[in-house]
């Protein structure tokens, strides 16, 4: 199958503790173009890599299918 990444938006979080986590509220636009294959959403911490750590095996989070 093909996967093209379709961008929706963004949140911005002031900052979270280590060890911590928060929940986050989006309002996403519509993404019409997307075919019948299934839809996960991806959330991605520190995109722009400015946050110093020694781990970044947490920055990235994916949904299980939601169609």
């Amino acid at each position: 199958g093909f996967l093209t990444d379709v961008y929706l938006g963004q949140s911005n979080v002031s900052s979270i503790p280590a060890g911590a986590y928060t929940d986050v509220n989006l309002n996403l636009k519509s993404a019409t173009d997307v075919n019948r294959s299934p839809v996960y959403f991806m959330g991605l911490l520190d995109a722009s890599n400015v946050i110093i750590e020694t781990d970044k095996s947490n920055n990235e989070v994916l949904s299980r299918a939601v169609r």
